[in-house]
């Protein structure tokens, strides 16, 4: 059985006849103008000319389709053009080669080419139908991309959220942020809080200077002094009058010269501060005191001392670490630091009125803690330790502990 629509194809051509090329002829040459074209073919010719300007149904959305696609294949395209790899040498050489139609019989890079050319010309053209459901697909695939894209960018504050969700992820970064804001916050803020105290402490020293000078002043030069001095008599027994060095420094609130306040230093907890007991001596306990006052001897000492330089002479300075350890049964550590400013050193008021910072309790080769004599004798056992010790040592007994190196 014969196909009617085969045998008009196999009849038909794409050329013109000739009386219908001789009225097309006509048509241009009178300008797309036929009113004085009596010939009935040149009017069919202008009307088949005028179908090419009909709007056809649905062409703007087509046409917006048929846009967006070529944009998006230009973007790929782009992408990968950046994302490709560039060609061997030899592969350059033999595409150069066939271009300019060179035989290189053998050659399988250049038959690989020939391959890629037939591929790219041997294609058939693709019908409308799967090309426009294919550019439908498409454009549904990027519209479906685009949004999704735009809600990963978008916040849900929508009703239907009752509760507030993290991810590990957001918990583990927090918690990472949060600890690096406390290695830096917590040291700078410490930092600034001991650099608060020690200003705090140096006004008090300045403050004690100024009282110290009045009552001088007021006393024909003699330091405050509450008894005739210690003579090998016992000083250390805090609220006791005849037995506490520290009453003679009380001396100066139990006067009037300055308050508890100023002889509280922030770095002592359990300093004395506010107003002061009319009828008190003294503080109540060690714990209060936070200003060592030097050890007065017999008579009492003046500002007037022939001394070379008064700013040799210590007149108080930050509470002693040694009476501290001896009033609670502790070894002594002679170099140790006052505990008011957590071991880093000590304010040091002299006689001069000058208040300075030191990092050590020894001051001019002299330990304000110590008197001169214990000075003497641990420099003396230290000395001896090492002259003696010669690395030949052995444990006396199984219970004498005795490690090195």
């Amino acid at each position: 059985m014969t196909n009617p629509m085969r045998d008009w194809d196999e009849q038909t051509n794409d050329r013109l006849s000739e009386p219908d090329a001789a009225a097309l002829d006509r048509l241009i040459e009178s300008g797309l103008e036929p009113a004085n074209d009596t010939d009935a073919r040149t009017h069919r010719v202008m009307s088949l000319l005028a179908l090419l300007g009909t709007p056809v149904a649905g062409e703007t959305d087509a046409r917006t389709a048929r846009v967006d696609v070529t944009v998006l294949r230009a973007r790929r395209a782009a992408q990968a053009e950046a994302d490709a790899l560039p060609l061997h040498p030899d592969d350059i050489m033999a595409v150069d080669q066939w271009m300019d139609g060179v035989q290189t019989p053998g050659s399988d890079r250049v038959a690989r080419v020939e391959s890629f050319a037939a591929l790219a010309t041997s294609g058939q053209p693709s019908d409308p139908v799967e090309r426009a459901a294919r550019i439908e697909r498409v454009m549904a695939a990027v519209s479906r991309e685009e949004a999704f894209r735009a809600e990963r960018m978008t916040l849900d504050h929508g009703p239907e959220l009752t509760g507030w969700r993290m991810r590990l992820a957001d918990l583990v970064s927090i918690a990472a942020m949060l600890l690096l804001c406390a290695s830096v916050a917590l040291p700078a803020m410490n930092a600034v809080g001991q650099r608060q105290d020690r200003l705090a402490c140096l006004g008090n020293m300045q403050t004690s200077a100024r009282a110290f000078g009045t009552y001088a002043g007021d006393h024909a030069d003699f330091l405050p002094m509450a008894t005739a001095g210690f003579s090998g008599s016992r000083w250390m027994d805090v609220g006791t009058k005849d037995r506490s060095n520290s009453a003679n420094l009380f001396t100066l609130v139990r006067t009037g010269y300055e308050g508890l306040d100023d002889l509280a230093c922030a770095g002592n907890p359990h300093a004395a501060r506010g107003a002061a007991d009319p009828d008190a001596w003294d503080w109540g306990s060690m714990q209060e005191i936070s200003y060592s006052y030097r050890i007065m001897p017999n008579g009492g000492l003046r500002t007037t001392l022939p001394v070379a330089s008064p700013a040799q002479v210590v007149v108080t300075a930050d509470r002693s670490p040694v009476t501290l350890r001896i009033a609670a049964g502790l070894p002594v550590i002679p170099e140790a630091n006052s505990p008011n400013h957590a071991g880093r050193g000590q304010y040091v008021l002299r006689l001069d009125g000058s208040a300075d910072w030191e990092r050590s309790p020894v001051v001019g080769g002299d330990n304000i803690w110590l008197p001169r004599s214990i000075e003497t004798i641990i420099r003396q056992v230290r000395e001896r330790l090492d002259k003696n010790f010669r690395g030949t040592e052995i444990p006396e007994s199984p219970t004498d502990a005795f490690v090195g190196p």
